[in-house]
């Protein structure tokens, strides 16, 4: 009996203990001055034990049910590169506790060593250059446009999300290797991107057809729970712009989910002056065309993360636009017969994409995908032409239904012959069925590819990327079949030197097919006398290119020099032709057109405050045809390309100011030679109550609507042309941003199926 009175005495006693324990959580903010500090490291320990967090991208952290006492102490650790450690012992006197923790910097000299070894962070190899993201260089809630325009290279147009990089190719955008949806990129924090990869010289497995460069944005990887988005709203002064685009993201254990919604409407005006000389004598006409566009868009994408070696993700996409146009003329043949014309024209697009992507990891280095994509598109035109009250109506309807299966397999860090090397094996299929509704013109059209590639790193030194797909495609309607073989090779090799300097030479084939509308020989006149139609007898184009780009780091510079060509002999081009009082603007394969030119970047931090990145280059074109019936058969110039990208963060880094602009002059083709005047645009940008609202004031084309005429020019021995264009598209725009939920990303790491080798 004496025994169970000690033993509940003892129960009773620890129970009391226990019960008299509470429940504590710790929070606030880890920051330096008056900056907040990201990705810090902190340790709270209590008696023996210890619970860690790690702040957020605003210096906020957390601890949640800590088991303590009232009047017990705890000690805050918290240590991080460049500043001195820190130690704070707590009392703790509530049940909910707020405490900042104020860093102090270790020293000056260390610090600025760091930002001098900055550059370090740039990479490159023979399959790519990565470039390590900065987060101190832009403010908060910045996009990712402002971070591809600070890259070495590379041209980003904020409005348009245009992508340029080393003076003329045209880039992809992906984001963690799957590639970005419309706006995503401007839904995209500058905090959630760890590093940007560029690919000026893609294998085939990115489109045997596709001809430009891929942009990788390699975001952050994080395993919390959120429920996280934005609402932004932008308005402009002219042309009654106004547009939407609310998105969120969402994820909870093995689910993540994303949305996203565009709207945008605005009015165009454009007029056009023509004259022309030629065998039929003097024609003038002028005209002034006042559309209505509206653009739509609606995407999703849900990630299915089974465990750590497989994973499913599948995506949605709805998109589109309407422009309906009315074009209001007059034109006269030697100013004696005298026209007054009316075209109202109405213009749709729509695409519908459905696609998944299934990953399972095989081994440690061993990855197998699985894709699969459908994709339904449908593009519409109607004409109202109206010439001297004599009415005629043109609708031309077409449809692509594309259906693709892909089977893909990689194999990371193994060694050839003693060397460290990874191979891809990668096999596609895509069917594609062309119709166009008013017409019996069909198009159906297999292709079959293959391609195998390695990437070695033979040294520190040198590194090559070879690559070879085969590729078999057929054609195939009531009136004819075509089918093609061909490899198209991909070779890339790149060696370092000691002194940051880095030399790459590359080599590709690429094919370019002709659309469906290229293909469609419907005539549709679009004014008096003048008129387009496809062709149905064109061929696949092939695409030679080479290059050789020497890069060199001098601390916070970045310099460049390429050379390159470009060689296609059976070029698809426009082409003039003759058809009684018509001149018809038409396709053919019978051209050549070649491009030799060197391109120029530098790129650096002046003062260490204000961003440089320029890109400037000279290529020579010349565009050939032996089609006997052309008017004209051979064109050539030298062009002047170049971009400019200045930005800098005012009032201790919460406003940022850029200013960004491009010019290319004159552009060549086989027709004429366009003139056309710089383009420059300004951004300043900054964020309000508590950087909840975002706030920015974008004006597009600084230089005013004079600067939006072009000349255009044709010329030939009894053939001459020149037309005179401007539009209204300067403008000054104002955005509101608004951001919800919790401030960081989740994005999918899968590869997208890419079957963009039609001819756009």
């Amino acid at each position: 009996m004496h025994l169970k009175k000690i033993f509940l005495f003892i129960l009773i006693l620890s129970y009391s203990f226990i019960f008299s324990q509470k429940k504590i959580d710790l929070s606030g903010k880890i920051k330096s001055e008056n900056n907040f500090l990201s990705e810090v490291f902190i340790e709270l320990q209590i008696d023996e034990n210890s619970k860690f967090a790690v702040s957020n991208e605003n210096g906020d952290y957390k601890f949640i049910g800590i088991n303590s006492l009232i009047n017990d102490t705890i000690i805050l650790k918290v240590n991080y590169k460049g500043f001195r450690p820190y130690i704070k012992k707590l009392i703790i006197t509530d049940e909910i506790m707020f405490f900042d923790a104020v860093l102090e910097n270790d020293n000056i000299e260390y610090l600025e060593e760091v930002v001098i070894k900055a550059n370090e962070k740039i990479t490159h190899s023979a399959s790519k250059s990565s470039y390590k993201i900065n987060q101190k260089k832009f403010i908060k809630n910045s996009k990712a446009t402002e971070v591809l325009s600070s890259i070495p290279n590379v041209y980003c147009n904020k409005e348009s999300g245009e992508i340029i990089v080393e003076g003329n190719l045209r880039a992809k955008i992906f984001i963690d290797g799957i590639e970005a949806m419309p706006n995503e990129i401007k839904n995209l924090n500058t905090s959630t991107i760890d590093r940007v990869e560029i690919m000026n010289n893609p294998s085939s497995t990115f489109g045997t057809d596709f001809m430009g460069a891929i942009v990788n944005i390699v975001t952050k990887k994080t395993k919390q729970q959120f429920f996280k988005g934005s609402i932004s709203g932008t308005t402009g002064v002219r042309n009654n712009y106004l547009s939407t685009n609310p998105s969120f993201v969402y994820k909870k254990g093995i689910l993540s989910f994303k949305g996203d919604v565009s709207y945008l409407k605005n009015n165009q005006i454009s007029t056009n002056d023509l004259t022309r000389n030629d065998n039929d004598g003097y024609y003038v006409q002028n005209f002034i065309n006042n559309s209505k566009v509206t653009q739509n868009s609606i995407s999703s994408r849900m990630g299915l993360n089974f465990s750590q070696k497989s994973d499913l993700t599948l995506s949605g996409y709805y998109g589109g636009y309407k422009v309906n146009g009315n074009i209001i003329g007059t034109s006269n043949l030697n100013l004696s017969n005298f026209n007054n014309y009316k075209n109202l024209d109405f213009t749709t697009n729509n695409e519908l994409e459905i696609s998944s992507v299934y990953k399972q990891k095989t081994g440690e280095n061993k990855t197998l995908y699985f894709k699969k994509k459908y994709t339904i598109t449908s593009n519409f035109y109607s004409s109202e032409y109206n010439n001297n009250d004599i009415i005629n109506n043109y609708d031309v309807k077409s449809q692509n239904n594309e259906l693709s299966w892909n089977l893909c397999y990689e194999i990371q860090n193994i060694k050839i012959f003693k060397k460290s090397a990874s191979l891809l094996y990668d096999l596609k299929y895509i069917n594609r069925n062309y119709s166009f509704i008013n017409t019996d013109f069909y198009i159906k059209q297999d292709v079959y590819n293959g391609t195998f590639e390695v990437n070695n790193d033979w040294s520190e030194k040198l590194s090559t990327q070879t690559s070879f797909t085969y590729e078999y495609s057929s054609n195939k309607s009531d009136s004819f079949f075509k089918n093609y073989n061909i490899l198209l090779p991909t070779l890339n090799a790149l060696y370092h030197f000691k002194n940051k300097s880095d030399v790459s030479i590359g080599y590709s084939k690429k094919v370019l097919r002709p659309s469906p509308n290229d293909l469609n020989e419907t005539l549709i006149i679009y004014s008096p006398g003048i008129a387009s139609q496809g062709n149905s007898n064109l061929n696949q184009q092939i695409r030679n290119y080479h290059f050789l780009k020497f890069n060199k780091e001098i601390n916070l510079e970045n310099y460049s020099i390429k050379i390159y060509s470009t060689n296609i002999n059976n070029s698809i081009v426009n082409i003039y032709k003759k058809q009684g009082d018509l001149l018809i603007r038409t396709l053919n394969n019978a051209s050549k057109f070649n491009s030799t030119g060197i391109e120029f970047g530098y790129s650096t931090q002046l003062f260490k405050k204000i961003g440089l990145n320029i890109d400037s280059g000279l290529n020579y074109n010349v565009y050939e045809t032996q089609d006997l019936s052309a008017l004209i058969k051979k064109n050539n110039g030298v062009s002047f390309e170049s971009s400019l990208y200045i930005y800098t963060n005012l009032f201790k880094d919460k406003v940022s100011v850029s200013f960004s602009g491009t010019y290319s002059n004159p552009n060549y083709s086989l027709l004429s030679k366009k003139v056309t005047y710089p383009y420059l645009d300004f951004s300043i940008s900054t964020n309000l109550f508590k950087e909840k609202l975002g706030l920015s004031f974008y004006i597009q084309n600084l230089l005013g609507d004079d600067a939006t005429i072009s000349r255009d020019t044709s010329n030939s021995n009894n053939f001459h042309e020149s037309r005179v264009s401007r539009n209204n598209f300067t403008n000054a725009l104002l955005t509101l941003t608004y951001n919800f939920g919790k401030k960081f990303d989740d994005y999918f790491d899968d590869k997208k199926i890419e079957n963009n080798d039609i001819r756009k």
